[in-house]
C-alpha cells in the first residue's frame, strides 16, 4: 500500500469524562469508539488534503495544514455524524495522509462494504443474519483471503436504529478482542441480530485493513464506511417453498434431483426412459422467491465426454465459481445459476439456521462421479456403507440447510 515512508506518529485518545482514554505509540491499541480527541504527533509538515466523501455537517471535507508537532483534532463532529465515523477510523485517515496517500472517498469500488440481510425484508419476529462484500474482486474466482489473512467482523445494534458493521481483515486476529472470526468471507454469515422493532435503520458498513497495526481501507478509492439501509417490518416478505425431487437411473446407476416442475413432469412422464422416484425429496425455496433466506443453488452437468453424464448442485459461491473458473470448468458446464434456492451451514460447525434441516451429500467416489442429497441420516449411513464419501461441513458433513414447512 505505501508509496513513501510514513510520518511517525503518537496516538492520544481522550474523551471528556476521562471513561475512554487510552495513550499508545501504536494505533493497534485503539479500541475505543467515543473520542473526541486524537492527538497525533507528526515529524513533519503535511499540506492541506481533501478527503472526498466526508460528512456535510462537519463543515469542510478539506484537512487543514497540520504543523510538525504535537496536534490535536476534533472527532466530536464526526461521531455525531450520520457516518458514525469512529476515531480509529478518523485516525487511521491522518495515518494515511502521513503516509503520503489521498483516499477518494467518493470513488467506486462496486459492492465493497455492501451488507446483505438474511431474510432481505426482515419482520419484527425474524432473526437476521448479515454478510458483507468484504473484499474488492479480482479475477472470476471467488475471493480467498490469502493464506495467514483473517477475516474478522462486528455487527452490533446501537441507539437511534442504527446498525454498526465493522470488518477488518488482519494477520493478529487476537489483536481485536470482540470481533468474530469469518471463516469462509464468501459464504459465511459476519454475525446475527434481532428480532429488532420495526422501523428503517441506517446500516454503515466499514471495511478496513490491518497494515501493520494501522486500520486503513483496502484501496485508495474505496468509500468508507459505506452506508447502507434496512426495513424491519410488521410481517415477513411473502417466499415461496416446494420439494426439490430425487430421482434414480438403474443403468448408470445415478441420482438426480430437480425443484423444476417440467423436469419433473417430463420424467414422471417416461420422456427420460429409464429415470424413477426414489421416494425421497426435501424444501427448498423456487428461484427468485427466499427473499434471501436461501442461498442461490448452481447446477453443472459433466459432459458424457468426460465420462460423466451426471449433475453436480452447490450453494457455495465458493464451490460454484471454483467448478466452473477451474480446471473441471471444461467437463462440468454450468446448466443455471438459481435452479432453487437453499440455506448454507456455517463452514466451520456445519451448523444450519433455525428451523431448517441438513442436507447431506454423498459422492459416489467413481470415475463417473456422481452424488446423492438427501435429509435422511439413514440413507446417509447406508450410502457410506456402499462406499459413498460425505462432503460437507463440520464434522457431521452439511452441505445445506432445508426450511422446515
Amino acid at each position: 500500500m505505501a508509496r513513501g515512508s510514513p510520518s511517525k506518529l503518537r496516538v492520544e485518545l481522550s474523551s471528556p469524562d476521562d471513561t475512554c482514554v487510552e495513550k499508545s505509540r501504536s494505533v493497534r491499541s485503539m479500541r475505543c469508539e467515543s473520542e473526541d480527541t486524537a492527538r497525533v504527533f507528526l515529524d513533519r509538515h503535511l499540506p492541506p488534503t481533501r478527503m472526498l466523501g466526508m460528512p456535510n455537517a462537519c463543515g469542510s471535507r478539506v484537512i487543514p495544514p497540520l504543523s510538525a508537532g504535537d496536534i490535536a483534532i476534533s472527532l466530536g463532529c464526526l461521531l455525531r455524524s450520520a457516518t458514525k465515523i469512529s476515531a480509529r477510523t478518523f485516525v487511521a485517515l491522518v495515518w494515511a495522509v502521513a503516509a503520503e496517500h489521498v483516499f477518494a472517498f467518493g470513488g467506486e469500488c462496486p459492492g465493497l462494504g455492501a451488507a446483505i440481510f438474511s431474510p432481505a425484508h426482515p419482520s419484527t419476529s425474524d432473526v437476521i443474519s448479515v454478510q458483507v462484500l468484504s473484499s474488492l474482486q479480482v479475477g472470476p474466482g471467488p475471493h480467498v483471503p490469502p493464506l495467514g489473512i483473517y477475516t474478522l467482523a462486528s455487527v452490533q445494534v446501537a441507539p437511534i436504529n442504527t446498525i454498526l458493521i465493522n470488518v477488518i481483515t488482519t494477520p493478529d486476529p487476537g489483536n481485536f478482542p470482540g470481533f468474530n472470526l469469518v471463516a469462509s468471507p464468501a459464504d459465511d454469515w459476519y454475525g446475527i441480530i434481532g428480532p429488532l422493532p420495526a422501523g428503517d435503520y441506517v446500516v454503515p458498513t466499514s471495511v478496513l485493513k490491518d497494515y501493520g497495526g494501522i486500520l486503513a481501507p483496502l484501496d485508495t478509492l474505496c468509500v468508507n464506511p459505506v452506508m447502507n439501509q434496512l426495513t424491519v417490518a410488521s410481517q415477513s416478505a411473502a417466499t415461496v417453498i416446494a420439494p426439490v425431487v430425487e430421482f434414480y437411473y438403474a443403468a448408470l446407476d445415478h441420482y438426480f434431483i430437480t425443484q423444476n416442475p417440467q423436469e419433473i413432469a417430463a420424467l414422471d412422464g417416461g420422456v427420460f426412459k429409464g429415470w424413477v422416484r426414489t421416494g425421497q425429496s426435501f424444501l427448498a425455496y423456487a428461484p427468485s422467491q427466499s427473499d434471501n433466506r436461501g442461498r442461490r443453488v448452481c447446477r453443472f452437468y459433466g459432459s458424457p465426454s468426460a465420462g460423466l453424464d451426471s449433475h453436480f448442485f452447490s450453494a457455495s459461491i465458493v464451490e460454484c465459481l471454483g467448478v466452473q473458473n477451474g480446471p473441471l470448468g471444461t467437463k462440468w458446464l454450468l446448466e443455471g445459476d438459481d435452479v432453487f434456492e437453499i440455506a448454507l451451514p456455517n463452514s466451520v460447525t456445519g451448523t444450519c439456521p433455525a428451523s431448517t434441516t441438513p442436507v447431506y451429500r454423498l459422492w459416489n467416489d467413481r470415475s463417473d462421479s456422481n452424488h446423492r442429497y438427501t435429509t435422511d441420516l439413514a440413507t446417509k449411513q447406508l450410502m457410506i456403507s456402499k462406499g459413498y464419501v460425505a462432503e460437507g461441513y463440520g464434522p457431521d458433513a452439511v452441505v445445506m440447510c432445508a426450511p422446515m414447512q
